[in-house]
């Protein structure tokens, strides 16, 4: 109770209370992502679905939306989708054909290669 009390010290008025869990992973047990994407490169990963990372590009989301709601059903927001990245500037689902992506961070050049798209 107190690791949700710390983390959620105040709830809205009303708001049901949303109780946190502690979790982590035993080292020794590894959870590699499918070498049927990532070939040579051993891909581990815990807390995601099956990739370390996740990228999406907004306007996909946003043309989800305007199918949904053009079937009469409720938008979606970008956080169920849970991703790592989001690319903003790029067409609708250009992200799934991006060859690598390149981001300066203050430790120095990471490179990224997405390999499976959704």
């Amino acid at each position: 109770q107190w690791f949700s009390d710390y983390l959620a010290p105040q709830r809205p008025a009303g708001a049901p209370p949303r109780p946190f869990r502690l979790v982590r992973f035993d080292p020794e047990q590894r959870r590699i992502a499918s070498r049927r994407w990532t070939g040579d490169i051993e891909a581990q990963n815990q807390f995601s679905d099956g990739f370390p990372m996740l990228v999406i590009g907004s306007a996909a989301l946003d043309g989800l939306n305007r199918r949904l709601q053009a079937q009469g059903l409720e938008p979606v927001t970008m956080e169920r989708f849970r991703p790592n990245i989001v690319l903003d500037g790029i067409d609708e689902h250009d992200e799934d054909r991006i060859d690598t992506i390149h981001i300066t961070t203050p430790e120095g050049p990471v490179r990224l290669r997405p390999v499976k798209p959704c």
